[in-house]
């Protein structure tokens, strides 16, 4: 398992190289997706990472993308800039890089739980 501090450092890297080259928009009257709603697809493997902007723009009219680090299968330049790229394709963009860990029942009423995860975590 990936060190905490190292993967925060990382996803920060390829949240900034996702924004890095995108030209500035105006968000004004643009409706997106969080990609956390698209969770089947993925894990189903009918939507990745480099399919998903084509799906937002054609079957979906959309163009902004609140990414979850789930959809990425690296965070390395080269493939971040192949995802980033295919995104400004399809003429869609990424909004947010929401960082999802494997800990995801730190909210839980169970406190046993909430707080092995916690543990965890840190």
């Amino acid at each position: 398992m990936i060190p905490r501090r190292s993967f925060i450092a990382t996803t920060a890297l390829a949240s900034a190289s996702l924004a890095a080259a995108a030209p500035q928009r105006s968000l004004a009257r643009l409706v997106g997706i969080t990609t956390g709603g698209l969770n089947f697809q993925r894990e189903n493997k009918v939507l990745n990472a480099i399919s998903l902007p084509r799906f937002m723009r054609d079957d979906l009219g959309m163009q902004m993308i609140d990414l979850n680090t789930r959809w990425l299968t690296a965070f390395d330049d080269k493939y971040i800039g192949k995802v980033r790229d295919n995104a400004e394709k399809h003429g869609c963009f990424f909004s947010n890089l929401k960082v999802n860990h494997r800990y995801e029942a730190v909210t839980t009423a169970n406190k046993t739980l909430r707080s092995r995860n916690g543990t965890a975590i840190r």
